[in-house]
Parts: C-alpha cells; structure tokens; sequence
C-alpha cells in the first residue's frame, strides 16, 4: 500500500457513504481483512443477504487488479482518511459501468492498467458494479478532473499490494 499521492477526503475528493464503505471494503481486502465484522455489518445494513456476495465479488475484483497492474495497487490502510490515485480511478471506474458510460471504464482501467486492455478484469468491474447497484444505489464516480495529480506529487518510493 503506498502513503502517496495522497488527497484528503474532507478536501476536494468529495466521497459519499456508499463510495466510502466500497472503498474501505477494497482497502480491507488488500491487505487481507475481508473477515471483519464492521464491514460485513455495514454491508449487511446496506445490502441486506447479498452483502457476502458483494464482499466477495469485490475481492476478486481488487486481487485481480493486483495480479494484473504492472506496479500494483496503490492504496491506504482501512481508516485512512486519505485516498490514493488507483483508489479513485477504481471508484470512477465502477461508477462509470453502473452509469453505462463504458467508455469512461475502459479509460480509468486502462490508466490504472498502464493502457493494457483487459476483457476479464473489465468484466469483474461490471459484475462488482451491477452488484452495487442493487436496491438503486449509485456510486458517486468522483470526476477525473478534479483528482488527476501533478507528476512532481508521485513519490516514486511505494508500497504496493500485489
């Protein structure tokens, strides 16, 4: 996990609750937590039964990102209130399928990918994106524009899940 290029969330990365319990549920899967009761809690009031499905489908999705990105995922701990780069083009991801603006999935994979084209992790985003959309809920899909960081920010001395 890296600590770097970092965006407070009380700042300009505005997050909305749906968007903070997916990302605190990828968070705990990179580094190995998808058993804990608070998050599985929060999906079970969230999402009712299917919650260990979408849990489970976003374990897939996040250790397959991870196999398949050439530097690995950048992301922070559960409970940071900092988000990483790779943290918001995958929420801009999920949130551009569960829009039906393929398109804007495609480029924020492949950005996250380094350009590679990859039909079976576009498929898991969907497959995660359709399950976040049950009961009508909406990610947020922070606008690329107003998280893009300047090259001079990357520090180039990371942490990575793989």
């Amino acid at each position: 996990m890296q600590l770097d290029p970092a965006f407070d969330m009380d700042g300009p990365v505005e997050l909305d609750d749906l968007d903070r319990a997916v990302l605190w549920a990828m968070r705990s899967v990179a580094v190995g937590r998808v058993d804990c009761p608070s998050l599985r809690r929060t999906f079970l009031d969230l999402y009712g039964p299917p919650a260990d499905q979408i849990l489970c489908a976003l374990m897939v999705m996040i250790r397959l990102m991870a196999s398949r990105t050439s530097g690995g995922l950048r992301m922070h701990m559960p409970g940071s209130s900092a988000v990483s780069r790779d943290e918001l083009l995958i929420l801009a991801a999920l949130s551009a399928v569960q829009a039906q603006a393929a398109e804007n999935a495609d480029a924020s994979l492949a950005e996250l990918l380094g350009l590679r084209r990859d039909p079976g992790l576009l498929a898991a985003v969907r497959y995660v994106a359709d399950l976040l959309a049950d009961r009508g809920r909406r990610l947020s899909g922070p606008e690329r524009e107003l998280w893009r960081p300047e090259p001079a920010k990357l520090n180039p001395r990371v942490h990575t899940v793989h």
